[in-house]
C-alpha cells in the first residue's frame, strides 16, 4: 500500500477530496484530511442505509423481498393512478427494486408530489429483468417499507442503525409527502460512512451486537444482477471479491474482507470521480 502516493495524487491534481480513511483488519491505520469534523452530503450512500433497514425488516418477517410493493402500500395511496401502470408494477418484486432491474424509469422523482411522479411512470416491460440505475426504485421501496414496519422509516433507521453505530446525521431528506427519501441526500461525516462499512465488513455485527442478519448481508453484498462493472447487490456495488458503498461525485467506501482492508474517502469531484477511484486502486490496492 502506498497511502502517501494516493494523498500526493489528490494534492497534485487539486481534487476536492475532503478526507480518506484506511482500515486494516478493522483498525484505522491511515487517515488524512477532514474525516470526523465536517458533515457532507453522501448522495447515494443513503441507499445502503435503506438496504440495511430492508434487511432488518426482512429478518423480522415484516418485509418479503419476493412480494410486490402493493402487498404493503394501502390501496388508498395508489388507487387514483393509471391501472395499467399499477398492474405492470405489481409484477415486479421488491427484490428487483433492490437490484435496480426495472429499465426505463427517469433517473429521479420530481415535482410537488413524488407519489404522483413515480406512480405515473410507465414501465417499458415489466418482465425485462435488466440493470438500470435510478432513484425511482429506492423511492418505491422507501414508501413500501414505511407501511411494512408500521412507523416512520427514518425513525426506524435512527433507532435500529444510526444510534447503535454512533452515527451523527446532520440532515436527511423527506419526500414532499413526508416519507423518508431513501435514495439520496443524507449528510454525515466520512467517519460515519466508515461505521456503516464496518458493519457490513462484520456481516451485520457492530461491537458484538447483531444489527442485521449475516444471511441478508451476504445477499446484499453479492452479485444479484450483472451490469457493466462487477455486478450489483441490494443498493451495494460489487468490486471483484469485495463490494462498495457509493455516492455520486466522490463518496466511496470499499470493503475487501479477504484482504482485511477497507478504504473510505469523500469529496465533491463531479468531473474527476473516476480518476480519484482509479488512483485509489493504483496506490492503495495495487501498490
Amino acid at each position: 500500500m502506498n497511502f502517501d502516493g494516493f494523498i500526493n495524487e489528490i494534492k497534485k491534481n487539486d481534487w476536492n477530496i475532503y478526507g480518506v480513511e484506511v482500515y486494516e483488519d478493522e483498525k484505522l491505520t491511515h487517515e488524512w484530511g477532514d474525516t470526523k469534523d465536517t458533515p457532507h452530503i453522501i448522495f447515494s450512500c443513503t441507499k445502503t442505509f435503506l438496504s440495511v433497514a430492508v434487511g432488518i425488516a426482512w429478518d423480522r418477517g415484516l418485509f418479503d423481498l419476493d412480494k410486490n410493493i402493493f402487498e404493503y402500500i394501502p390501496e388508498d395511496v395508489y388507487k387514483k393512478y393509471d391501472p395499467k401502470i399499477i398492474d405492470d408494477l405489481s409484477k415486479i418484486s421488491i427484490r428487483r427494486l433492490l437490484t435496480m432491474s426495472v429499465p426505463g424509469y427517469p433517473f429521479r422523482p420530481e415535482g410537488d408530489s413524488y407519489l404522483d411522479f413515480i406512480f405515473s411512470c410507465p414501465i417499458e416491460d415489466p418482465d425485462k429483468n435488466e440493470f438500470y440505475y435510478c432513484n425511482i426504485c429506492p423511492t418505491f421501496v422507501s414508501v413500501a417499507l414505511t407501511y411494512a414496519i408500521g412507523e416512520d422509516l427514518y425513525d426506524f433507521i435512527d433507532r435500529e442503525i444510526i444510534k447503535p453505530l454512533g452515527i451523527h446525521v446532520e440532515k436527511y431528506f423527506r419526500m414532499p409527502e413526508g416519507y423518508f427519501y431513501g435514495a439520496s441526500q443524507m449528510v454525515m461525516t466520512l467517519h460515519d460512512i466508515s461505521k456503516l462499512g464496518l458493519l457490513l465488513y462484520n456481516k451485520g455485527v457492530w461491537n458484538g451486537k447483531r444489527i442485521v442478519s449475516e444471511e441478508y448481508v451476504d445477499m446484499a453484498t453479492s452479485v444479484q444482477i450483472e451490469n457493466d462493472r462487477y455486478g450489483y447487490g441490494f443498493y451495494i456495488w460489487k468490486y471483484k471479491d469485495g463490494f462498495y458503498i457509493s455516492g455520486k461525485w466522490g463518496q466511496h467506501c470499499l470493503i475487501l474482507r479477504d484482504e482485511k482492508l477497507m478504504v473510505t474517502y469523500t469529496g465533491f469531484v463531479p468531473e474527476q470521480a473516476e480518476d480519484v477511484e482509479n488512483a485509489m486502486i493504483k496506490y492503495i490496492l495495487e501498490s
